[in-house]
């Protein structure tokens, strides 16, 4: 979450299209899966998520919408 508020701080309110366009702090790795989050973007809004850890349901899963207000 910060490294995207950081982005968008930067850019003029804008959310990056994807994870790898974040370039002024580093994004750390999901910690469930030592993978990438999974992040979209559509217009002014995007979706970060991490699944749930091994055995938990998806009530364990992480979502956050986020949009963005200029």
């Amino acid at each position: 979450m910060e490294a995207i508020r950081s982005h968008a701080a930067s850019h003029g309110g804008q959310l990056p299209q994807n994870l790898a366009e974040i370039t002024e702090i580093s994004v750390p790795k999901d910690p469930m899966s030592g993978a990438a989050f999974r992040y979209a973007r559509t217009g002014a809004t995007a979706v970060l998520e991490s699944p749930a850890p091994p055995g938990g349901g998806a009530k364990d899963a992480t979502r956050y919408e986020i949009t963005a207000k200029n």
